[in-house]
């Protein structure tokens, strides 16, 4: 790229829509349409919250789950769902013992987006909070890495 390309790159007006990829896709789940905290909760959280693309995509997927499960039990609110409720969400998540990782995603993802619930007055507790998962076992062998037993 040339010195003058670089330059006009720079100073070019970007606009932001919300529409773009920065946004989560696919309509809301009905609990976060239905319950109106919810949506305010919902677009704080995956629009102002996150930064990484990547990491959006996944928190995305894992409340959007969530809340589509809640939903299919009766919640008809945040403030209704209780920590069993994710406990259990979270214990069958993955129930093969290689998807620790993606257990402790999902709770990080619900505990990051039930704690700005809690800010925004829509939960009194964070139901993910003392939500446990397994520990990623391993040895470290004299620091050539990681060994699963």
């Amino acid at each position: 790229m040339s010195k003058e390309a670089a330059i006009k790159t720079k100073t070019q007006l970007v606009v932001f829509d919300p529409a773009s990829q920065l946004a989560p896709a696919g309509p809301l789940p009905t609990l976060a349409r239905v319950d109106k905290p919810a949506v305010r909760v919902w677009h704080d959280f995956f629009e102002g919250e996150i930064a990484n693309r990547n990491t959006r995509r996944d928190y995305e997927k894992h409340v959007r789950r969530f809340l589509v499960w809640a939903a299919s039990l009766g919640r008809g609110s945040l403030a209704e769902i209780t920590t069993a409720d994710v406990g259990r969400y979270i214990k069958n998540l993955a129930p093969e013992k290689q998807s620790v990782s993606l257990k402790k995603q999902g709770r990080a993802a619900l505990r990051m987006f039930f704690r700005l619930a809690v800010e925004r007055h829509v939960c009194l507790i964070n139901p993910a909070d003392n939500v446990k998962t397994e520990k990623i076992l391993g040895v470290l062998k004299s620091g050539l890495g990681w060994e699963v037993p």
